[in-house]
């Protein structure tokens, strides 16, 4: 009787070291794919905000790449807003610019709605200004948004023997994403222009841009006042320059 006791004490010891291990265990397991889900989301975030610093290079006729982890993250894309350029008063644009936006997420982490690079205004005077990262939280996912869907302007007036004529040079870098993924640990981004820029000019009485931003909500009617600090006139001169920003995953 003695020895059945003994027995099943050491079951019943055994048993609950067993539980306790498996407790520990799952325990452990939650805790370090959480800390895995954080530490790569903040690796991710540092490389949109690279991304984004680094633009000025593949823009300049560079090329910039970095790597990234592909355990818990990967990098899409989607549609994130729309350029619209309407002239002499038409309800129809005369250019119209859909904007592509580099896309990664995590569900879990909550984290609060932040502009990680950049800004948001849509008209910029500086290169350094078209690139934008955002961070945002909604329905249990956090995430990370890069677009270049603004308007680098530069004017000025020229004084002429016909006249006073309003020059306004306008660049639009659209952003195009490739996605090659490969079965590997990490993955890498690798952003370069491709192809040759498509260049656009004309005269106009007036003209009037609306920027719709998807990711915030957001609708921005612009006109020639907006655009820059000299003051608007006619005859309105436009040269509207497009390059192509490719990013590739893989």
């Amino acid at each position: 009787m003695r020895a059945v006791s003994e027995t099943f004490s050491t079951v019943l010891i055994t048993s609950v070291l067993l539980a306790l291990l498996g407790v520990l265990s799952f325990y452990t397991f939650v805790s370090m794919a959480g800390f895995n889900t954080t530490t790569e989301y903040a690796y991710y975030r540092q490389a949109f905000l690279s991304i984004g610093n680094s633009l000025m290079i593949p823009i300049m006729g560079g090329s910039y790449e970095i790597s990234v982890p592909t355990h818990q993250q990967s990098i899409g894309y989607s549609r994130i807003g729309s350029i619209s350029i309407f002239l002499n008063n038409t309800s129809i644009p005369e250019y119209y610019f859909e904007c592509t936006g580099l896309i990664s997420g995590v569900r879990g982490l909550s984290r609060p709605n932040a502009t990680v690079y950049g800004g948001n205004e849509y008209i910029v005077n500086d290169l350094r200004l078209v690139p934008r990262v955002l961070e945002t939280y909604g329905q249990g996912e956090t995430k990370l948004y890069l677009d270049t869907c603004r308007l680098l302007v530069d004017s000025e007036v020229a004084r002429g023997l016909t006249g006073v004529t309003f020059f306004y040079r306008i660049s639009y870098y659209n952003l195009s994403v490739k996605l090659e993924y490969r079965d590997r640990p990490r993955g890498i981004v690798k952003v370069s222009m491709s192809g040759s820029p498509a260049i656009f000019s004309g005269y106009a009485l007036n003209m009037s841009i609306i920027f719709t931003d998807s990711i915030i909500g957001r609708t921005l009617t612009a006109t020639p006042r907006n655009l820059s600090s000299i003051q608007p006139g006619i005859p309105l001169v436009y040269i509207i320059t497009v390059y192509n920003v490719e990013v590739e995953v893989n």
